[in-house]
Parts: structure tokens; C-alpha cells; sequence
């Protein structure tokens, strides 16, 4: 974010833009840079507070099931993820979210697409033949981390407080429908010390990804 200032950028990124970008730019390090496969990433989206149910408006009572949408980035060459800055692929992402944010009439569209009509239940395949595609979903707004099960837990200890603290959070993923998971993931939640992600990747890919030695695998 500072070296995008010093550029003279005055275009907001927040802190998740630039976590999702390193992370990307950590998993793609081993590609070739004159690669220019286009890559299609997702972010999942919630649906619950924009203008798209009865009368476009969002939701008027609490909704415990399903309601998201994913949020397309334009494709981004590989390469780009080899060469750009962090800064750079940062601000990608926060340029598709804000006209994401900025287009509900083009939700509505894509929305009455996927329900009605002979369309309804059927996913389309989220990227062309002789692209990749990565779905991701960012649950540190939840603060998963910050759960209190102190009340849970059972003990003569006077240390229940701490017994009940979440220190890790997994996730299990359940649908009635085949759906496409390699090179998909999740950031899961934070400390005070760490941010917890999960990522679906090959095991030839992880192989590639430990040579290129940006990750250091315990």
C-alpha cells in the first residue's frame, strides 16, 4: 500500500486485496514469465446486503442458508503474477471488487440467468478451455478467531477462559453437486500471530511450489 502511494496511486487497496495477492503471486512464482495463461479467479460473494431480492432490495430478515455469489476478476495473464508488483496485482483485485460493488443491475442479470428458466441449477464451468480458474473465499470479516466457548467448556481449571479460545478453525465442504475444487481455497481466520488459509492444489504443483522456495513446507 505505501509503495503504491510513493507511485502516486490514490486508489484504495485494504489489507485482504494484498493478502489474496501474495498469495497468488506465491503459488504462480514457479510459472514461467513469458506464460500469458489466462487465469480466472472468483471470490465468493454475499449476497445478503445488496439490492437484488423483492422490490431490489436486500434482505429484510436474517438468512442462515447458502446466499452467496462469486465475484469475477478480470483474467489475469500468469505471468502477470510472476512479474507485476504486489502493489499492482493488489489493486486488480480492488478495481474488480469496486465495479463489482458499483454494477447491480448486472447481478440482477446474472442472477435471474442462474435461476429461471432452463438455466435454473445448472453451474457454468468457471473459465474457458485453456484457462485456469481459482475460487477463493475470505472469512476474516466472521472473526472466527474471536469465538468465545469459554461457556462450553468443562473444567475445575481457572483457566477456562483460555480452554475455550478458538485456535484453529477447518473447514468441510458439502454439496449435492460435482464441484470443480483444484486451485480453490479459503482464508479461514486470524491471531494475534498467524492467518489461517487453506488451498486445494495438486501434489505436482505443491512439489513446484516448494522448489520455487516460496513456501517453507514443515
Amino acid at each position: 500500500m505505501d509503495d503504491l502511494k510513493a507511485q502516486g496511486s490514490t486508489e484504495y487497496v485494504g489489507s485482504s486485496d494484498v493478502l489474496l495477492a501474495w498469495w497468488y503471486k506465491t503459488v504462480y512464482s514457479y510459472r514461467a514469465p513469458n506464460d500469458h495463461t489466462p487465469v480466472h479467479l472468483h471470490f465468493a460473494s454475499s449476497l445478503r446486503s445488496r439490492s437484488v431480492f423483492a422490490q431490489d432490495s436486500p434482505l429484510a430478515h436474517p438468512y442462515t442458508n447458502n446466499a452467496v455469489s462469486y465475484l469475477p476478476v478480470p483474467p489475469i495473464p500468469i505471468n502477470a503474477f510472476v512479474n507485476e508488483s504486489l502493489g499492482e496485482l493488489a489493486l486488480r483485485l480492488r478495481r474488480a471488487i469496486v465495479a463489482y460493488n458499483a454494477d447491480a443491475a448486472s447481478l440482477r442479470a446474472d442472477l435471474r440467468w442462474l435461476f429461471e428458466g432452463s438455466n435454473a441449477t445448472k453451474m457454468a464451468f468457471p473459465c474457458p478451455p485453456g484457462a485456469e480458474f481459482s475460487f477463493t473465499t475470505n472469512w476474516r470479516d466472521g472473526k472466527l478467531g474471536a469465538l468465545d466457548f469459554s461457556g462450553a467448556v468443562v473444567s475445575e481449571s481457572k483457566s477456562e477462559a483460555a480452554a475455550g479460545r478458538v485456535i484453529f478453525v477447518h473447514t468441510v465442504s458439502s454439496s449435492d453437486k460435482p464441484l470443480p475444487v483444484r486451485g480453490s481455497g479459503c482464508v479461514l481466520m486470524e491471531d494475534d500471530d498467524v492467518v489461517w488459509m487453506g488451498q486445494v492444489r495438486g501434489s505436482k504443483d505443491w512439489e513446484r511450489i516448494r522448489e520455487a522456495g516460496a513456501i517453507v513446507f514443515a
